[in-house]
């Protein structure tokens, strides 16, 4: 009674409000008529609309989507109640602002007939029949020709329940379909079971067909670990195949096979294609080789191939490694599953028993090509020094210890007298002390403070940088011996590899981004050890090459005549290599052809001439601290050369260069007139390909400009202009060359002192190894 008492006090204090509201209406409303609003009561009837215009309704706090659904219920209009409660779901399961009571409960009786409509009129009858038809499927597994009608039924009752599952009103167990919580249970039962017996399923499927199990197995389920449960099934079904079938099951299933299962299926697959090709007139290890590329491209290597023993020899020659002609060695990668052993080419004349074939491996040419399209610049900042400026700091410091001077004066000259005095005189004691404190403190954070600071000078400046490809070629000679024919096959074998690096050059000690820069650029010494670095050479590569050219074999009489057929061969190469001339173009003066500009990785430039075909010789001090260096030749040509050769003393280096030239001619005369025309072809200060001309001055030895102590160098004298950028360069007398352009002397009122190395202490430092 006190509930319905307070219930009709609060409508009544809204009936008030809204009255007071009403003040301004030409006709107010009657205090009956706001209470039958309030309360829900009225007259009035609501007209006859569609659904659809139920659920569009406006809602007021006289007329909510709980008085809606009073109404559509009260009509057995259950579809749009339905709705309605979909739509404001969220409403429904709020409490009642009025009754702080739940809303579910309050319109109970209306709900409970929304949800037998839902549960009986609406899906009775479907879940009923895709129950009947899914029902069909409760024992497995079923044969193959069912999986189709099976996989409707699933997907036919998932579609049936999540449909159901759609409308709110079944988030609410009260209002559930034990029908529907049932066909659920029945769904995943079946799929379960289905899941459960996958594996029976696939062992019996892959006997009678080749397409994908799991496309058209009826569920769903986890190919990689449903085909590891069935490893054994799987082997076995493999064992009873021919390789073709193998083939036809790895291209469905091996991306999705475990690597062990691989491997054991690899070993079946290369055994029954070898055993394919048992009785034909293709070679035993073309075939062999042949199933082991084959089985590789499946992705099921094998991991042995029993009944196969192979030896493997190189013979690439020491000389030809230290000439250069071989400028880096191969490495074999023995990535096959055969028995592989090392030999000695002896080996084959004489253990022919342990080893069914022997290849003999032996590197002809290897060769590293630099190509650098372009160098650009760059711009950076470096630490040029350093200057003083005042320090702020020091200056606050000075205003603290000022302000603390000031607090402690005041605090000092505060006067106690009167009935106060003692009490006065305790404050101000504390007080002094306190300044004195801060004042102490305030001098000792001004003496730890410099007056000055030295703030960074930054300049800007451009390094230099390049994108360069290189390029490593290898030819290798190759001999495939069957030890037991003793016949042996022979071809050339081509290999390349590029790799791309960017070098930055003239960077500064004092870069300010020095780190960051080193870090966004190659080093030289990261280029050189890729220069450097063995090639790996697969033997895969190497015997599938053997098998694609394979062609008539010749008999292996003896190790004699074996030994000078890889002779012969070594030697056409050389001479291949050797004979590789220089095509140089008409110019109006032949000795630019032999000049070079070298250009030192660390910034600066130097002169060289070639002296071979193949070897540039400079000074050393054009070419310290680089091992490689980049030349630019007369017709506009850009190369590179490693340095092979130096002497600090005499200040020579040699320098093997890629790209052919055209060599000098040294003075073959034993004196030289002074007085004699000298010309000098260089590249003073970087004005490349410069010929300056004067006279032998004298003939006189001298320290070395090294300071290395031993015997003096014997240099021509010579008032040749001689500057920066001709170091290195030659010193013709008409078309001889007398001597290597290397230093002069500069002092204030010295002209006319320059020095070149005799061509007899050149000649004797090139006779020393080349």
């Amino acid at each position: 009674m006190r509930m319905q008492v307070k219930l009709l006090a609060r409508k009544m204090l809204v009936a008030s409000v809204l009255l007071l509201l009403n003040g301004c209406q030409t006709a107010p409303l009657k205090l009956e008529d706001v209470v039958s609003k309030v309360t829900g009561e009225s007259s009035k009837q609501a007209p006859e609309v569609s659904d659809e215009e139920y659920i569009e309704a406006e809602y007021t706090v006289f007329y909510d989507q709980g008085d809606h659904l009073k109404e559509l219920v009260g009509k057995g209009a259950y579809s749009a109640a339905l709705k309605l409660f979909n739509a404001h779901y969220d409403f429904f399961l709020d409490n009642s602002a009025f009754t702080g009571k739940s809303r579910i409960d309050q319109y109970d009786l209306q709900l409970s007939k929304v949800a037998q409509y839902l549960n009986q009129e609406v899906y009775g009858s479907k879940v009923a029949a895709v129950r009947t038809d899914l029902s069909k499927f409760t024992q497995q597994p079923v044969a193959k020709e069912q999986w189709k009608a099976m996989s409707d039924a699933i997907e036919q009752a998932q579609s049936v329940t999540q449909n159901y599952r759609n409308n709110s009103l079944t988030e609410i167990l009260k209002y559930t379909s034990e029908e529907v919580a049932q066909l659920e249970v029945l769904i995943g039962d079946v799929i379960n079971s289905a899941k459960s017996k996958a594996t029976v399923a696939f062992s019996e499927y892959i006997k009678v067909s080749t397409e994908d199990f799991f496309e058209v197995y009826p569920v769903d389920v986890d190919v990689t670990v449903s085909l590891s449960e069935a490893s054994q099934e799987i082997l076995s079904h493999i064992k009873a195949s021919d390789h073709e079938s193998i083939e036809r099951f790895i291209s469905t299933y091996g991306s999705s096979l475990d690597v062990d299962t691989k491997k054991q299926i690899g070993n079946h697959y290369v055994s029954k294609f070898i055993r394919a090709k048992q009785g034909s007139s293709v070679n035993e290890l073309a075939t062999v080789m042949e199933a082991a590329v084959k089985a590789a491209d499946l992705g099921v290597a094998p991991d042995e191939i029993e009944g196969l023993k192979i030896s493997f020899v190189e013979v690439t020659s020491k000389t030809l490694l230290k000439e250069g002609q071989v400028e880096f060695p191969a490495s074999i990668d023995m990535n096959l599953p055969f028995q592989i052993s090392k030999a000695e080419v002896k080996d084959i004349f004489t253990n022919t028993q342990d080893s069914d074939y022997t290849i003999v491996f032996d590197v002809a040419l290897s060769a590293v090509n630099r190509r650098v399209a372009k160098r650009d610049r760059a711009g950076s900042k470096y630490l040029s020094g350093h200057k003083t400026i005042p320090n702020a700091a020091y200056t606050a410091r000075q205003m603290e210890v000022q302000n603390a001077q000031m607090g402690l004066q005041g605090a000092q000259s505060q006067l106690c007298y009167g009935y106060g005095a003692l009490g006065c005189s305790i404050g101000k004691a504390i007080s002094v002390g306190v300044h004195s404190a801060t004042l102490q403190e305030a001098q000792q954070a001004l003496v730890a403070t410099p007056q000055t600071l030295d703030e960074p000078i930054h300049e800007n400046y451009e390094y230099s940088y390049s994108a360069m490809d290189v390029r490593r070629n290898l030819t290798a000679n190759y001999y495939v011996i069957n030890n037991k024919t003793q016949t042996y096959f022979k071809d050339t074998f081509d290999i390349s590899e590029t790799r791309k690096f960017n070098l930055a050059y003239d960077i500064k000690g004092e870069d300010i981004n020095k780190v960051k820069l080193l870090k966004k650029y190659d080093s030289e010494e990261i280029v050189s050890t890729y220069e450097d670095s063995a090639m790996s050479v697969k033997v895969t590569q190497l015997l599938d090459h053997y098998v694609q050219n394979i062609g008539d074999e010749v008999s292996l009489k003896n190790e004699g005549e074996f030994r000078a057929a890889i002779m012969y061969d070594k030697n056409e190469a050389l001479t291949s290599y050797k004979n590789r001339t220089y095509d140089a173009r008409p110019l109006n003066d032949h000795r630019f052809d032999h000049v070079v500009v070298i250009y030192n990785p660390t910034g600066s430039l130097g002169s060289g001439f070639y002296v071979t075909p193949d070897l540039v010789l400079t000074n050393y001090h054009v070419i310290d601290g680089a091992k490689y260096v980049e030349m630019k030749l007369y017709n506009g040509h850009e190369t590179f050369g490693k340095v092979v050769k130096s002497d600090v003393r005499l200040d020579l280096a040699l320098v093997k260069v890629q790209e052919k030239g055209k060599p000098v001619q040294f003075y073959n005369k034993n004196s030289l007139d002074l007085g004699s025309t000298t010309e000098a072809i260089g590249h003073p200060k970087g004005l490349e390909f410069t010929v300056t001309r004067g006279v032998i001055s004298a003939i006189r030895k001298k320290e070395s400009i090294f300071d290395t102590g031993g015997k003096e160098v014997l240099f021509v004298q010579t008032d040749t202009a001689i500057n920066p950028g001709n170091s290195g360069g030659p010193l013709f007398f008409d078309d001889y060359v007398i001597g290597v352009n290397d230093n002069k002397l500069v002092d204030v009122g010295t002209e006319g002192l320059g020095f070149a190395i005799h061509h007899s202490e050149v000649e004797k430092f090139l006779d020393e190894d080349f």
